[in-house]
């Protein structure tokens, strides 16, 4: 199902998709995946444009869409299941990233990217103690810095190295996490 993230008007089409794609099951696994890094990224180029745009797609978009497929979410947390929450279940994964730490920024800069996916984690946070009775799992990741166009040629991960990696910990997810 082909979408544009910050185009709120869509998601009840795109919801009603995906809705006739799981059918009774409901959706097991949203992994909100879009990201914005703004090229402006240094206190001298810093725009408020480049900060609305990456809050938009980094922390607004996820948390409405997110909304949007909860009644799916929610169906599929009721179906009989033999495991606590999971991605098996039903789960919801926020991709975040590791310059998001306040603790660990010691670099400076990227203040768009830093501050929306900041603002994205406190999201998250949020909205797993909101679901926690609805046994829906609520975690953000960070899948390391990976050789796409956002993470550039100096990557250190291939996408098929992350998405194993990420694939192999989404699996062992449970209300451990």
């Amino acid at each position: 199902v082909q979408m544009d993230v910050i185009d709120h008007n869509s998601y009840p089409e795109v919801v009603k998709k995906v809705g006739d794609i799981v059918g009774d099951e409901g959706l097991n696994l949203l992994i909100n995946n879009a990201g914005l890094l703004p090229t402006n990224r240094d206190l001298a180029s810093v725009t408020p444009e480049a900060m609305r745009d990456a809050f938009e797609v980094n922390c607004i978009a996820p948390l409405f869409l997110t909304r949007a497929f909860l009644p799916l979410l929610e169906k599929s947390a009721g179906q009989p299941s033999s495991s606590d929450r999971s991605v098996h279940r039903s789960a919801i994964i926020q991709m975040s990233t590791a310059v998001a730490s306040i603790a660990e920024n010691t670099g400076g800069s990227t203040y768009a990217y830093r501050c929306s996916k900041s603002a994205l984690n406190q999201c998250m946070k949020s909205m797993s103690v909101d679901l926690s009775n609805k046994g829906i799992l609520v975690m953000a990741m960070h899948p390391g810095w990976v050789l796409t166009d956002m993470g550039g040629p100096n990557a250190q991960i291939s996408t098929e190295t992350c998405v194993t990696g990420m694939l192999d910990t989404l699996d062992q997810l449970g209300d451990k996490d």
